[in-house]
């Protein structure tokens, strides 16, 4: 959770600021219901392809973890949750669309240490969750 994420949460509720420190559990819980899964709309997907779409909403924004869907259903990514995104998921095999959503999240974060080799320093960390990742849903099948 970051500093940011919190704080916007307790403005939102009207709560004096606080470090994030001091989280509690029900706060986190709220906040990744209410800011992330309910957002991009997880609870409307198969579980591979919810828990996929839910950890990339948290690192990337709902409208990323959207593109990536996108991207991985193979229809123009356009960042909106639409009747076209919803149609594709439909036509969808699930297990192979949380396969290349994965895989896509990898070639993003070479392309990105690419552009800006400065980013290089958290490619493993960034490579180390998203084949841990991958390595959880087909752990689901």
């Amino acid at each position: 959770m970051t500093a940011n994420t919190y704080a916007a949460y307790r403005r939102r509720k009207g709560l004096a600021p606080r470090s994030v420190r001091n989280i509690t559990d029900a706060e986190v819980n709220e906040i990744y219901r209410d800011m992330y899964w309910k957002p991009a709309q997880c609870d409307a997907k198969q579980r591979a392809l919810a828990i996929v779409h839910f950890d990339t909403a948290v690192n990337f924004g709902v409208g990323g973890s959207t593109i990536f869907l996108q991207e991985a259903l193979g229809i123009a990514a356009d960042g909106a949750y639409g009747p076209a995104t919803r149609a594709a998921l439909a036509r969808a095999n699930v297990a192979q669309t949380a396969q290349r959503y994965c895989q896509a999240r990898i070639d993003y974060r070479y392309r990105r240490v690419q552009q800006s080799p400065s980013q290089r320093v958290f490619l493993a960390g960034w490579l180390n969750r998203d084949n841990d990742l991958r390595r959880y849903i087909n752990a689901l099948r």
